[in-house]
């Protein structure tokens, strides 16, 4: 079995006694036959991967069709052929794994390993992910321009800067137990546009209770609705009742 690889780069070194070798490491990600009839199954190059990642959105990429394992194969060659070497590194750059097999079945033999572990080629399988390709981009841009033709009509408008990146509305059916998870796969963190509503609910209640800026619980009701439990409520409850023995204590 190969026992030397050099991710994805043709390497020549001294491998059994007068013969050179050319190792390959190539990254390949697991999926149905329908798409890898259609995208293939193992990386191709920059050029070729570009060319998926404007039909694939880049999140797709990483979490279902990763490369996430590889195809190993070391191909022999007499140490002072040249041309040969020469020809099996020029396969390496070029990714062409089919016509690489073959030439490990040229003497000397070689040896293939298919479905390891990846591992000296990982940085081609994370480059695969990082485009955005027109597909995503296009949707961003979509739904953009259904948010600026809505939003004028139906709601008030306020501008803000966050100190930290951060996602929100992005129509994440599950609810935040934490107040906040990571959006995966992006690692950016995720609130939910319901939870940034009751933060900025909850600051305007208590403005209102203080008196600070202007703001009226009639305000707070106008743009956040009218809700039983609010803080008003439990603010005020709290003056109508009388301290107890152990608030005194």
């Amino acid at each position: 079995m190969a026992r030397s690889f050099q991710g994805g780069k043709g390497h020549g070194s001294r491998g059994q006694k007068g013969t050179g070798k050319v190792d390959f490491e190539v990254p390949r990600r697991a999926a149905p036959g329908y798409i890898i009839s259609r995208i293939g199954d193992r990386y191709r190059g920059e050029r070729e991967e570009a060319k998926i990642a404007d039909a694939i959105p880049p999140g797709h990429r990483f979490l279902i069709y990763f490369h996430g394992m590889s195809d190993k194969a070391v191909a022999r060659h007499v140490k002072d052929d040249k041309q040969r070497r020469q020809r099996l590194e020029a396969l390496v750059r070029a990714w062409n794994w089919d016509a690489f097999v073959k030439e490990t079945e040229v003497e000397p033999k070689g040896e293939i390993q298919e479905w390891v572990p990846i591992k000296n080629s990982r940085r081609h399988a994370l480059k695969a992910c990082e485009a955005m390709g027109r597909c995503a981009t296009g949707l961003l841009r979509a739904w953009h321009a259904r948010m600026r033709e809505v939003a004028p009509a139906h709601a008030w408008q306020v501008e803000v800067q966050t100190i930290a990146p951060l996602i929100t509305g992005g129509g994440n059916p599950h609810p935040v137990e934490n107040g906040f998870a990571f959006l995966n796969p992006y690692g950016v963190p995720y609130l939910a546009a319901s939870g940034v509503k009751g933060t900025l609910r909850r600051v305007a209640e208590e403005m209102a209770l203080e008196g600070e800026g202007g703001w009226t619980i009639a305000h707070v009701w106008v743009l956040f609705g009218f809700d039983e439990n609010s803080q008003w409520y439990r603010a005020w409850d709290k003056l109508k009742t009388p301290p107890s023995d152990a608030d005194q204590d």
